[in-house]
């Protein structure tokens, strides 16, 4: 006898799995689409450096890192850095620049800081010059100071595309 309220369909195999973007492991079908395009909410660079004063450059690089481009994931929207001195006589300052692309700008924050907060958390600014293809960024720090003693410290640099 027939149970004609139960209707059974058959299982067929289950699809690849989708392309990991920037910030995890997509699903089957990728968050952005059927190929899995990358995303980027954002993604926090460890950093322990600092600058000691006394030095002659106005701007030191004391770390790299690659971008995509915007062309392969979301823009850059903001960047925040963990940034603080040792000192309150002086001020930090910190920027990011495209040095694949005649080292432009893309975040400086100009204002400077005489914060010893080792939780001190500035905004770099305004966001510009973001190229859509890969390039590597440079992040760089300034300190006014004239001592050796006299250090700008970055802990950490979150870069978002909220």
């Amino acid at each position: 006898m027939c149970d004609c309220n139960e209707l059974t369909l058959p299982i067929g195999p289950q699809g690849p799995q989708g392309v990991a973007g920037i910030n995890g492991t997509n699903g089957s079908n990728g968050t952005n689409g059927t190929n899995g395009a990358p995303g980027m909410a954002w993604y926090s660079l460890d950093l322990d450096y600092y600058v000691s004063g006394g030095d002659t450059h106005p701007y030191t690089e004391v770390a790299k890192f690659i971008y995509p481009g915007s062309s392969n994931v979301t823009a850059i929207t903001k960047l925040y850095a963990i940034l603080y001195t040792t000192d309150t006589g002086f001020t930090g300052k910190v920027r990011v620049i495209d040095q694949t692309h005649g080292d432009a700008v893309i975040a400086d924050f100009t204002t400077g800081t005489s914060s010893t907060s080792n939780l001190n958390i500035i905004d770099l600014g305004a966001i510009s010059n973001i190229p859509a293809s890969i390039s590597v960024f440079s992040i760089q720090l300034y300190n006014s100071g004239s001592l050796r003693s006299n250090e700008v410290h970055i802990k950490s640099l979150m870069i978002s595309s909220y």
